[in-house]
């Protein structure tokens, strides 16, 4: 069953334009007016309903809400649907002052880790050095390194 696009832009146009056409009919009914007092039921008039009172336990709990202003999860985002930007792991030697910064890992031929040194991308499988820096083992997303004789472990899980 194919419908034509201007069948179905007929009936929204039908469907919009009927829409909020009526009006909520309130009927009000006049207060008895004060100058005239009477004892009993009045003909044609609705008879009030006796309720029952209630004590003061029986009445149930109102809870009052109180509304809070909306707050983004992330208010520090312009755009909600861009990923977050992320800091790499930096480590620096005291002693060279080379920076070390783990951006991630690739496998072709063999495990390798992607490593940011002093501004130059290496990768470097387990064995291989560059600028002093020696990696012992890749395990994704961790790889162990040796600069000199101090040990670190650098992680893409942050």
């Amino acid at each position: 069953m194919n419908r034509s696009p201007l069948s179905y832009l007929s009936t929204s146009l039908v469907a919009l334009s009927l829409m909020g056409c009526g009006e909520p009919v309130v009927q009000e009914t006049p207060a008895p007016s004060e100058s005239t007092p009477t004892d009993g039921p009045v003909l044609g008039s609705p008879q009030p309903e006796a309720v029952p009172a209630k004590a003061e336990s029986d009445a149930p709990e109102v809870e009052q809400t109180v509304e809070e202003a909306y707050v983004a999860p992330f208010p520090e985002r312009v755009d909600i649907f861009a990923a977050p930007s992320r800091k790499g792991v930096t480590k620096s030697n005291g002693e060279q002052g080379e920076a070390v910064e783990l951006l991630g890992f690739s496998n072709v031929h063999q495990p390798q880790a992607l490593l940011l040194v002093n501004g130059e991308v290496s990768p470097l499988a387990a064995g291989d050095s560059f600028y002093g820096i020696k990696v012992l083992s890749i395990q994704p997303p961790v790889v162990n390194l040796e600069q000199g004789k101090q040990r670190t472990q650098l992680s893409l899980a942050n």
